[in-house]
């Protein structure tokens, strides 16, 4: 779930609730606990239907002639040991006595109700033709029975996943409690359409024998019920993982953005750093080393004397030796007032200069 979201316990509430609706329809018929919650009540106190020697005309006119009742008396549901009323459970059917006494069947999945047997109506004429009408109402009954059945058990079982999917992923959470939804939402559908259909039928047929039904709508309230829960489980566990991606993302963004401050901080210091050390100490460093580099080589070479040192940078175009400065007038031994001129030798071992590029050291014969 969200941490700190106000949606993180409402699902699981929802699907607890869920559970409960679920729990009252599926044991409804166990042990005669819970009948009240039933699909289809049918009333069979009253009934009183003919023999099924009754249709016979031989038998009628017999017992005309002799006096003699040679069809037998109408049938009851104390001749038949009915009860007084049946009712009809998802997994079930359950028969309800005067004194109070209540039989159920063996819970059975995709239980299925047929009146010529637990009515015990086989033994009576009411079971030799039935209405198209009821028998395509027990037909669609008996074919979505096991979707009925597997129905609530699907609603069991998500309601109880969803909550520990929820601590995983609540996204998968929705998925499944989702899908529950959609499916008790069907069965409540069905089952609603069904037993009406079964009701409706069975009334025009055998209300003139006293044999009547109601359909039982608290099972049907609690399929909508939790069909409901479950969808509203559903959303909030899509809020739950909406709040939750947000919330990752708002984490991953802060780390993000600290990481980027503190490259930016590290790699400014860090260039400044480099910089500052290649302007004013690498740089330098490695120009003093060079030069002491060159003065050590030229001094193993036998070039440090000062004749040597003069004789090499005489060669230089920029560079004139203390002995190339003459005075004006003056002879080149007497010191002169006048300012000293260096004059440059245009003969001997040194290339040809221009006078007027005399100081310009960079400058090279064109």
């Amino acid at each position: 779930m969200a941490p700190g979201s106000c949606f993180a316990f409402l699902p699981s509430i929802c699907n607890a609730i869920t559970l409960v609706l679920m729990f009252l329809i599926l044991f409804s018929g166990f042990n005669g606990r819970l009948t009240e919650l039933y699909w289809l009540r049918i009333d069979t106190a009253g009934l009183s239907s003919p023999s099924k020697l009754a249709s016979s005309d031989f038998l009628n006119a017999l017992s005309t002639v002799s006096g003699t009742d040679f069809v037998g008396p109408n049938i009851t549901a104390s001749s038949l040991g009915l009860p007084d009323w049946s009712s009809v459970h998802l997994l079930t059917e359950c028969s309800h006595f005067a004194d109070g006494r209540v039989d159920c069947s063996k819970p059975r999945y995709g239980f299925e109700f047929l009146p010529d047997r637990d009515l015990k109506l086989e033994n009576t004429p009411l079971s030799l033709n039935h209405s198209q009408a009821l028998t395509d109402s027990l037909t669609a009954y008996h074919k979505a029975s096991r979707f009925l059945s597997g129905a609530h058990i699907i609603a069991v079982v998500a309601s109880n996943l969803a909550p520990i999917e929820s601590c995983f992923s609540p996204l998968l959470a929705a998925i499944t409690s989702g899908i529950a939804s959609l499916i008790l939402f069907a069965a409540s559908v069905a089952s609603t359409i069904i037993f009406r259909n079964i009701n409706n039928a069975w009334n025009a047929e055998f209300t003139t024998n006293n044999l009547t039904s109601s359909v039982g709508n608290i099972p049907v309230a609690f399929d909508f019920a939790g069909s409901v829960f479950t969808l509203f489980a559903t959303i909030f566990y899509i809020l739950n993982h909406r709040a939750q991606s947000r919330n990752n993302r708002s984490a991953r963004s802060r780390r993000v953005v600290a990481h980027s401050v503190g490259n930016v901080d590290v790699g400014a210091g860090g260039a400044a750093a480099r910089a500052g050390g290649r302007l004013w100490g690498r740089s330098d460093h490695k120009y003093v080393q060079i030069e002491e580099q060159q003065a050590l080589q030229a001094h193993r070479d036998g070039a440090g004397s000062p004749d040597s040192l003069g004789k090499q940078r005489r060669l230089d175009d920029d560079w004139a030796a203390p002995d190339e400065y003459h005075s004006g007038g003056a002879s080149s031994g007497a010191a002169s007032s006048g300012p000293n001129i260096p004059l440059m030798t245009l003969g001997g071992n040194k290339q040809t200069k221009d006078l007027n590029t005399a100081y310009e050291p960079f400058s090279g014969p064109r």
